[in-house]
């Protein structure tokens, strides 16, 4: 048995009112801010006791496990003021404990799982740095008395050949099938007879049977990713946050126990630079049923901790709130709620408003309601969400403006521009920037006739309405009426040929990068028909401006739509929303595929797409002419290249569906 130590700590308090936020952040509600703990880089994680009493468990040294030391027990009831109760652990010599894992056995026993490091040479490889000798396998400790004092048991499964023992990370919970629930994570060595550096992560769901005993390993969440943070949803849906190789954080679902894992989705961003993004994610649940995670900030000039609300069980989440600002080396936080609706977050900083050092800080706030603070939702939230546009917002929100400075032309039957989706202004810019109606020559591209598809066709692309957002959702937009109906004829290639003529005249005024062109005539073409458009298209991508078409909504197998036939015109086709599997229109003319019922929603999702990663390759100064002989074929590459198969049962043809991230992370990584 551990003995019990107290040790009451003096507070300090700071406001927040003064609180520096970057763009799109917002504020908690209430907050205080304490020193709890000097002299520890902490990695804290929180646990309500049965009794209500909030227990920490943290590293106790002021040090990245490199001196011996190990993990403490430390109590509050309500945030404020700590105590500590125990140290956990009894190191042995010349190691650290420090990697740790907590939460509730199912009788209410306070369970920590605890590795570390030793400063031992070990027989197979020469000696390393300071205790980085090799990974110690984890400890089972168990508190029967809420934390005073401590049982210690060392049958915990070993790591493997070749990989180090597993690291045990975030919260201990208890499933609906009766196992209690974890992760762990651990690494592959490059060379393991030559040093303890790592080549790869991979995370791995861990159960108990028997309350927290033993512990078996299940199935595998994340491969290239580390800390993971388990949470149990409804039933037998769980939920991971990890953290990946890249410096950002990804969810996992699993909707069968933990036995299977679905995603990964972003959720948070890579930051601007190599060592920074936004990691180390907690999980909880408030009593408003929403979802809070918390996780560390380590952008230059960001730095601190962050959360987010999710009233969807983490579809969709809200703008960060922020809840700290530190310095460089910070975050790890964990989160619990109080009876009273206060959240109690913590958190580890070297260098933060209330100390310069390590230490653990602690933030007790209140969540903005629902009302207040709304989830941000796509535009098509399943195809966004399966062609990977909300992991891009997340992962490259401080690299990419997504569509900032470019104008979408959208060549249709006409606009109702006093609809509220187009009268938006973002800081004091309009979402349209110009109307013009090529059928008239006038500036007024109301609906005539028959039109009517022109006043929604921007949406999927370029929506900014509160809490909704679309591809490229800080582009704007010039609306061109180019014919009657969008469902037109050969017969509309003149008006068709003057709208382009317009956006090659005001291309540079504009600053019109792509094209809508969304017109159909459904009809099965084979192969391009000769029509006025074809000399403007040719010069439109001479410009390297993207123009692109949906290919149809029949089911055509030989044949698609005119203009999206046309040589010099992308033809997008559709998979169903949710599956890979093609529908509508298609033929070995068809360019991409995109996720929508149909395909002048894939193709305006398309269009927003390729303002994103003109972006990415305009910043990163990426040699897109390895890729195509105009910037528009380049792109069209990348994302036939990045994009997820799709076989088409009926023709055998493969066709490519868009995947944004993965193309941003080609043009992006290549740079890095």
């Amino acid at each position: 048995m551990t003995p019990c130590f107290f040790k009451k700590f003096r507070l300090f308090f700071i406001g927040l009112n003064a609180l520096g936020l970057s763009a799109g952040e917002v504020q908690p509600i209430n907050p205080r801010q304490v020193l709890a703990v000097e002299n520890v880089c902490a990695w804290p994680n929180l646990t309500l006791l049965r009794d209500g009493t909030i227990a920490a468990i943290l590293h106790n040294a002021p040090s990245h496990g490199r001196v011996e030391a190990d993990v403490e027990c430390w109590v509050s009831r309500n945030g404020l003021t700590w105590e500590k109760r125990s140290v956990v652990t009894s190191h042995e010599p010349r190691t650290v404990r420090m990697n740790h894992a907590a939460g509730l056995a199912r009788n209410g026993d306070l369970l920590v799982l605890c590795s570390g490091w030793t400063d031992v040479k070990q027989a197979d490889r020469p000696k390393q740095g300071p205790f980085r000798d090799a990974v110690l396998r984890p400890w089972i400790l168990r508190s029967r008395d809420d934390g005073r004092t401590w049982t210690q048991s060392s049958d915990f499964p070993a790591g493997g050949d070749g990989w180090t023992d597993y690291i045990p990370f975030g919260d201990i919970w208890p499933g609906s099938d009766g196992a209690l629930h974890t992760s762990c994570y651990q690494g592959q060595y490059t060379d393991g007879a030559v040093s303890t550096e790592i080549n790869k992560w991979r995370s791995w769901h861990f159960r108990s049977t028997d309350d927290g005993e033993t512990w078996q390993r299940g199935s595998l969440i994340g491969t290239g990713h580390n800390e993971t943070s388990l949470f149990p949803l409804h039933g037998s849906n769980w939920l991971a946050a990890a953290r990946s190789d890249s410096s950002a954080t990804d969810l996992f679902h699993s909707d069968d126990g933990g036995a299977t894992w679905r995603g990964p989705r972003r959720v948070t961003s890579v930051g601007t630079g190599s060592g920074q993004g936004e990691i180390n994610a907690h999980v909880t649940r408030l009593a408003d049923d929403r979802l809070l995670l918390t996780y560390g900030v380590r952008t230059v000039g960001k730095a601190g901790v962050c959360a987010l609300l999710s009233a969807d069980e983490g579809r969709t989440w809200t703008e960060p709130v922020r809840l700290v600002n530190c310095s460089g080396d910070s975050g790890y936080p964990s989160s619990v709620q109080l009876a009273n609706g206060s959240i109690v977050t913590v958190w580890y900083a070297k260098q933060s408003p209330l100390r310069d050092g390590y230490h653990m800080g602690a933030t007790v706030w209140e969540a903005p309601t629902a009302q207040d603070l709304a989830p941000i939702a796509p535009a098509q939230p399943e195809g966004f969400i399966q062609a990977r546009i909300t992991d891009t917002w997340a992962a490259y929100a401080d690299r990419l403006s997504f569509g900032l400075g470019q104008t979408l032309a959208l060549l249709d039957d006409g606009c109702t521009l006093s609809r509220p989706e187009w009268q938006t202004r973002r800081n004091g810019v309009p979402k349209v920037r110009v109307a013009y109606d090529a059928v008239t020559g006038d500036a007024d591209p109301k609906h005539e006739g028959k039109g009517y598809h022109g006043t929604t066709i921007g949406i999927p692309s370029s929506l900014d309405f509160p809490h909704q957002r679309g591809v490229a959702w800080q582009n704007q937009i010039a609306v061109v009426r180019s014919l009657e109906c969008c469902h037109g004829t050969l017969a509309d290639s003149a008006s068709l040929a003057r709208a382009l003529q317009w956006v090659i005249d005001h291309r540079e005024e504009h600053r019109i990068t792509t094209v809508n062109l969304a017109p159909v005539d459904n009809r099965e073409h084979g192969a391009p028909v000769p029509t006025e458009i074809d000399a403007k298209l040719v010069r439109l991508r001479e410009l390297g401006i993207w123009v692109s078409a949906p290919s149809g909504n029949h089911a055509f197998t030989s044949g698609i739509s005119w203009p999206a036939a046309q040589a010099d015109c992308f033809a997008i086709g559709a998979v169903v929303p949710g599956q890979d599997v093609i529908h509508c229109d298609r033929s070995e003319k068809v360019a991409l595929l995109a996720p929508a019922s149909a395909t002048s929603s894939a193709n305006a999702i398309v269009c927003g797409a390729a303002m994103i990663l003109r972006e990415a390759i305009d910043k990163s100064r990426f040699d897109w002419r390895r890729e195509g002989a105009n910037l528009p074929e380049a792109m069209m590459t990348i994302f036939q290249r990045s994009g997820q198969p799709v076989t088409d049962p009926l023709t055998g043809r493969v066709y490519r569906r868009l995947d944004l991230l993965a193309a941003v992370q080609l043009v992006l990584g290549a740079t890095q």
